[in-house]
C-alpha cells in the first residue's frame, strides 16, 4: 500500500484499515436492492486489491461485498477515508448506509455515526460495471482498464465535535510569501474560535 508521509494527525486517532477483508462477488445485482445483513461473506480478500484481476474473479463484472469488524471509542465521531474505490460504491455501517460514491480513483469519506458499542461492522458494496450516465470515460475497450473492488487504503479517523476538515492556502504575493488561508471545519461551530499557527 502506498505510504504518505503527509497528513500526519498528532490530535487525532487514525487506524490504517488495509489488511484482510471479508469478501463476496454477488455477481450482476442491482446495488441499491442489496440487503447488507444477509450476505454471505464466504471469502477472504487484500485491501487493497483490485478484485477482478485476481486469478479467481479475472475480469468479473458486477457488485462486490468487504465487510471489517472495527474498534472504535464508544460515543465518538469518526469517519473512514476512502482513498479509492471503482466503480461506484455504497458504504455501510453497522447495516445502515452512510455514503455513497461513484468516482473512481477520487478519495472521499464516509461518516461512522458515534455509537455506544465499541465494535463496528463496517460494509462496503463496490459495483465495477461501466454505467457510462455516471462516467463517460468508463468504457469496456478504453485507454486503460478500469478496475474494481477498494484500489487504495483505508483510514479509520477518530476526532472531535468540531475538527478541522481542511485547509486551502491561497498564495498572494509568492516573493514575500504572503498566504491566504481559509479553513473549513466539521461540526456545528458556536462562537468565534481564534487559531495559533505554528
Amino acid at each position: 500500500s502506498l505510504v504518505l508521509t503527509y497528513p500526519k494527525h498528532d490530535k487525532r486517532r487514525v487506524e490504517n484499515l488495509d489488511g484482510i477483508w471479508d469478501f463476496a462477488f454477488l455477481g450482476k445485482v442491482d446495488l441499491e436492492l442489496v440487503n447488507v445483513t444477509s450476505i454471505h461473506f464466504q471469502d477472504r480478500m487484500p485491501v487493497p486489491c483490485a478484485f477482478d484481476a485476481l486469478p479467481t474473479y479475472a475480469g468479473n463484472r458486477g457488485v462486490a461485498a468487504y465487510r471489517k469488524i472495527v474498534e472504535v471509542t464508544p460515543g465518538k465521531k469518526a469517519f473512514l477515508h476512502l482513498k479509492s474505490v471503482g466503480m461506484v460504491c455504497s458504504v455501510f455501517v453497522d447495516g445502515e448506509k452512510t455514503a455513497e460514491h461513484n468516482v473512481a480513483y477520487i478519495d472521499f469519506k464516509a461518516p461512522l455515526p458515534p455509537s455506544s458499542q465499541k465494535e463496528r461492522e463496517i460494509v462496503i458494496l463496490v459495483d465495477n460495471r461501466f454505467n457510462y450516465e455516471l462516467c463517460c470515460l468508463q468504457e469496456h475497450f478504453f485507454d486503460f482498464y478500469h478496475y474494481g473492488g477498494i484500489l487504495r487504503s483505508i483510514d479509520l479517523h477518530e476526532v472531535a465535535d468540531i475538527h478541522l476538515d481542511s485547509v486551502l492556502v491561497k498564495i498572494d504575493e509568492h516573493l514575500s510569501g504572503k498566504v491566504t488561508l481559509k479553513a473549513t471545519f466539521d461540526g456545528a461551530l458556536t462562537k468565534k474560535m481564534s487559531l495559533d499557527l505554528k
